[in-house]
């Protein structure tokens, strides 16, 4: 009865974004997903690339070369729990919680429901805002949302005292 949430890759090029993207909207075949079973976008633009270079522009972010434009989360739940879970609600807190740790750079959320446990992509660009010779600015800054077991252990716990009201 757990809930679980996991870093994914490392995404340092525009092509792993669009791949992952591509995955997740199943717009390229996808093996183990039921094709009767339904996923859907529930939150995010339809691109999620485009929605990064919109961000990226926004606030004036040249990437360096080899830096961490994004990552993929995969939010989910031990399969025994999911006919006890309303699966609508689960999706609606973990939204909730994506949204609060990535109040920027939140770049697609897909809902699937087409395998054998329903769970949660996300792809997420680590922007920040971060204090830049005495100026507040926003950043593309892996090392401040991914850098660190402690940093990723919080994360975890944070989730997981999120999802206790459904078992988890």
């Amino acid at each position: 009865k757990y809930s679980i949430f996991r870093h994914g890759s490392k995404f340092k090029t525009r092509s792993q974004i669009s791949n992952a993207d591509a995955h997740n909207k199943r717009t390229i075949e996808t093996h183990n997903a039921d094709p009767n079973r339904e996923f859907k976008r529930i939150y995010g633009a339809d691109n999620a690339l485009n929605e990064l270079d919109r961000l990226l522009a926004e606030h004036n972010i040249k990437p360096r070369q080899n830096a961490v434009l994004a990552n993929e989360y995969l939010l989910t739940f031990s399969p025994e729990m999911a006919e006890k879970i309303d699966v609508d609600e689960w999706a609606k807190k973990s939204l909730e919680f994506l949204q609060k740790e990535h109040p920027v750079g939140l770049l697609a959320v897909d809902l699937h429901l087409d395998e054998s446990t329903p769970h949660i992509q996300a792809i997420v660009a680590p922007l920040i805002k971060k204090k830049v010779r005495g100026k507040e600015q926003m950043r593309l800054s892996a090392k401040d949302f991914w850098d660190g077991r402690d940093k990723l252990q919080a994360r975890i716990t944070r989730y997981s005292n999120e999802m206790a009201e459904f078992g988890l």
